[in-house]
């Protein structure tokens, strides 16, 4: 990867509990530091407005609100990576997650999504059903 102005990536290569790898495309880690090895993360190319939304992030979710430029002005968008453990004992999406896309819901903003579910659905080009991919 040479060039990239965002990344919404899960499972992060990770060492010593920091994000690394992908240097050389530049820009800055979004990410809860309070946790050991994040699983999602956000990679914006410097430049951009960006605020982080502290209060939706965890090891397993990062968000951020964006600000871009169009021909028909500025727009304003949330981002977020999301990773929901395979092994997580409730069906996904968690809470965290549910209410991180109500929030963008209520304030009528724009939200971009990538997240590894862990799950299987045919919608998504699986050859199967599991129950993770149905609640999805």
């Amino acid at each position: 990867m040479k060039s990239c102005d965002v990344a919404l990536i899960q499972e992060p290569w990770t060492y010593k509990g920091a994000i690394r790898g992908l240097k050389e495309v530049g820009g800055e880690f979004i990410y809860s530091r309070s946790t050991q090895n994040p699983r999602a993360c956000i990679l914006i190319k410097k430049g951009f407005q960006i605020l982080p939304l502290i209060h939706h992030c965890s090891r397993d979710l990062t968000a951020v609100k964006i600000k871009t430029s169009n021909g028909r002005g500025q727009r304003e968008s949330n981002l977020g990576s999301a990773y929901l453990p395979y092994d997580d004992i409730e069906l996904p999406p968690p809470g965290q997650l549910e209410r991180l896309v109500m929030g963008c819901r209520a304030e009528g903003t724009h939200f971009i999504i990538s997240c590894d579910a862990n799950s299987h659905h045919t919608s998504w080009g699986s050859t199967n059903i599991n129950n993770r991919g149905e609640s999805v």
